[in-house]
């Protein structure tokens, strides 16, 4: 792991990143020289549809990034919430519809909302808690499981599984 006492530090949020502004919101902390890569890539990639970034206070190869992105189909438009964790050097991506063939899953005021909360790490585990003012929700993701240096996972929105209950 990427960490001694000088790195840590008050966790670090940022939202709507920009490639330009990165630097300024990781000034004064040593982060995975990886880590910051991977950021610079995914928001630049991502022009308009990087969210929100979050980099938990005790890891510096460590780092969530909340995206939105969309594809144009041949009758319908595509929507996805992205959830990106960076840890050690690997990536996994869980991909959540939004939007599909049936018109959308989730509400537009949810998917608005829709925060990450905490960042948690504990062995191969990284466990991401997102927010919205009507609910909380967590993922684990288990970095043990892929060998791949970058994996993706495409399932149902946690927002759109509590919609239909």
């Amino acid at each position: 792991m990427f960490m001694d006492d000088k790195n840590i530090t008050a966790r670090i949020v940022i939202e709507d990143p920009k490639v330009k502004d990165l630097e300024n919101h990781l000034a004064g902390r040593k982060i995975c020289p990886h880590l910051l890569d991977y950021f610079r890539k995914v928001v630049a990639l991502h022009k308009g549809g990087a969210r929100k970034i979050n980099i938990p206070s005790t890891h510096n190869d460590v780092g969530v990034a909340l995206l939105g992105s969309s594809s144009l189909e041949e009758t319908y438009l595509e929507m996805h919430d992205e959830l990106h964790v960076f840890f050690g050097g690997k990536i996994v991506v869980v991909k959540w519809e939004v939007r599909g063939e049936n018109g959308f899953c989730v509400p537009n005021e949810d998917l608005r909302s829709l925060e990450i909360g905490k960042v948690q790490v504990e062995g191969s585990h990284v466990t991401v808690t997102l927010t919205t003012p009507k609910v909380n929700f967590s993922l684990l993701v288990d970095f043990g499981l892929y060998a791949e240096k970058t994996t993706t996972l495409n399932i149902d929105h946690p927002l759109n599984q509590r919609s239909a209950q």
